[in-house]
């Protein structure tokens, strides 16, 4: 405010002021002496209260004023004519019927220590008022829309960049309250995240609007900063309207997972690359410090079959998380529901594991497969809040992801199908081919040992012929079971054709190997099978690399057993590396 304008008396009764001087000027400009009678006004006064300059000049206050406002007036003229200045507001009315809103000041005017009237200077601020009215109006339509739009806050900022309104549900998300931001400065409210956020309120209140996401533990806000405009088009505030969105960013995300997921399907990915694939989806729809995918065995135990990122090896696929009953993985085992729990100082067993890899918050959910309790999908969370929706959206999300589970499953057991001996349960031939191949890739690569053992049931057509193809087969079957349990060591056991079998080991201690197949023979000569007794002979070849032929491998062993077989059965041949 410009400072009231001082006319002294003294000027203005010589005539060194003239009126026509002062009429110039936007306001109402007035001397009143210490009786209230006036003595100068300028033409401005015609406007509001229809008196000429001349016919104010001897008159009271009062009378010019109208007692209504002379009453309301009162105490600041009391108050000037002791000597203080005064300030205020007042409405008035013009001669026209227009309600103004006008700013006065009162000046006294001192000569020789004692009041000799005063100034007075009125000025019409009836478009800044309206304006600020209408500023109110805005603010107060601003907070009610904060307060009625679910999961959002509104925030109002000035030019000086101080917050007008910060109202809404959604502000309690950066921990911060109506209190906290209103009436305060955006560097004293936000000091970390003011230098960012500056450029894009300064933005704003140059008319632009801007759009961005913040993360907040494990929430996702959405926030666009944009210019408020008054009714005469200019900007008078800037604006940020923040919106949860982490419902709808988990579904986005959710969706290219399962389209990764989808494509997995297409080229034939394996459970194992699915299952990971689950994990890594888990960690970047929800944001957590981990994923996994669990499975349960028939007989409730929980094993890791993925987990992303990578936990230390105290969880590792060995460790059962169903072990301990406070896990939430446990909890979802025991009862098939969704389960969230937290992890503190004080737990033990797997849950103590947990906690040490720095999870505070668990949360599973079950997945299953053609109705049937398949496994789970879990979380693991740090230091930040988990509301009750991860729960809820985990449990959406296991839904989606557990076709493209049963799919992988479907085909895991499709590729054991192919892969295995329906009659012993063992590695059919086909196994048995792919696993000697990557064994002897392996061996040559590194130079190390590989020994191959066939082994051949004796006069097993005499089992057939006597007893029939269908006890034989049973026979072959507990053949196989005891081959499994007896072959420790062992990288694979297969049947591959007939009543012939072999094994593949890499283990570099080529005795133990020798002494294991010879436990083998003397195991199947010892044990009855449906009441039937029977003898193998069993031909081994070692070899190291390099240039390691599985044909020529498999020649040697071949041979070693025919040996056996001429022997007099019932009897193992070693081939040695060094046997040529």
């Amino acid at each position: 405010m410009e400072p009231p304008l001082s006319i002294p008396p003294e000027v203005v009764l010589d005539g060194l002021l003239t009126r026509r001087l002062i009429d110039r000027l936007p306001a109402m400009v007035a001397y009143w002496d210490n009786r209230c009678r006036n003595v100068v006004a300028n033409a401005a006064y015609v406007e509001w209260f229809g008196f000429t300059p001349d016919d104010m000049r001897g008159m009271h206050i009062r009378d010019v004023l109208g007692e209504a406002v002379y009453a309301q007036n009162l105490g600041h003229i009391e108050a000037v004519l002791a000597g203080e200045d005064q300030l205020f507001e007042r409405t008035l009315v013009d001669t026209s019927g227009a309600v103004r809103h006008t700013q006065a000041s009162y000046v006294p005017d001192v000569v020789n220590g004692s009041v000799a009237g005063f100034f007075v200077l009125v000025t019409d601020v009836t478009s800044r008022v309206l304006a600020e009215r209408a500023v109110a109006r805005a603010l107060t339509q601003y907070r009610a829309l904060a307060r009625s739009i679910p999961r959002s806050f509104v925030v109002v900022f000035d030019r000086d960049l101080r917050f007008l309104v910060a109202d809404g549900p959604a502000l309690a998300t950066f921990g911060l309250t109506q209190q906290d931001m209103e009436q305060h400065m955006l560097w004293d409210v936000l000091p970390e995240r003011a230098a960012e956020l500056e450029p894009r309120y300064r933005s704003a209140l140059e008319g632009a609007t801007s759009a961005w996401d913040r993360v907040v533990g494990n929430r996702t806000i959405a926030l666009t900063a944009g210019p408020l405009r008054g009714e005469d088009g200019r900007v008078f505030a800037g604006m940020v309207v923040g919106t949860d969105v982490t419902s709808e960013r988990r579904r986005e995300a959710t969706s290219r997972g399962l389209q990764r997921l989808s494509k997995a399907a297409a080229r034939g990915a394996s459970p194992e690359e699915v299952v990971d694939l689950v994990a890594t989806t888990a960690v970047e729809v929800f944001g957590a410090d981990f994923g996994g995918v669990v499975r349960f065995d028939d007989n409730g135990r929980a094993y890791a079959l993925a987990v992303a990122p990578a936990l230390p090896s105290v969880i590792s696929g060995r460790t059962d998380l169903a072990a301990d009953e406070s896990t939430a993985t446990a909890q979802v085992a025991r009862t098939g529901i969704p389960s969230m729990v937290q992890y503190d100082a004080s737990a033990t067993g797997v849950a103590a594991l947990l906690h040490g890899t720095g999870v505070r918050v668990g949360v599973a959910t079950p997945v299953l497969v053609h109705g049937r309790l398949w496994g789970a999908v879990t979380l693991g969370f740090g230091d930040e809040p988990v509301g009750d929706h991860v729960l809820r959206e985990l449990t959406e999300f296991a839904e989606l992801i557990a076709i493209s589970i049963a799919n992988a499953h479907a085909w895991e057991a499709l590729e054991r199908l192919a892969t295995i001996d329906p009659l012993t349960g063992l590695a059919n031939r086909r196994a048995f081919d792919d696993h000697l191949a990557a064994a002897l890739a392996a061996a040559t690569r590194t130079g190390s040992t590989i020994s191959i053992a066939i082994l051949d049931l004796d006069e097993f057509k005499l089992v057939n012929d006597t007893h029939g193809h269908v006890v034989g087969d049973r026979v072959l079957g507990a053949v196989g079971a005891l081959i499994a349990r007896e072959a420790d060591g062992f990288d694979i056991v297969a049947r591959i054709g007939g009543e012939e079998f072999a094994l593949v080991s890499s283990n570099d201690d080529v005795r133990s190997t020798h002494l294991a197949v010879e436990r083998l023979r003397e195991a199947i000569a010892a044990a009855p099978f449906l009441g039937i007794r029977v003898t193998a002979s069993i031909g081994v070849h070692t070899a190291r690399g390099p240039d390691l032929d599985s044909t020529a491998l498999l020649e040697q062993a071949d041979g070693a057993l025919y040996r056996a077989k001429a022997s007099g059965r019932n009897a193992t041949e070693v081939d040695r590396p060094d046997d040529g």
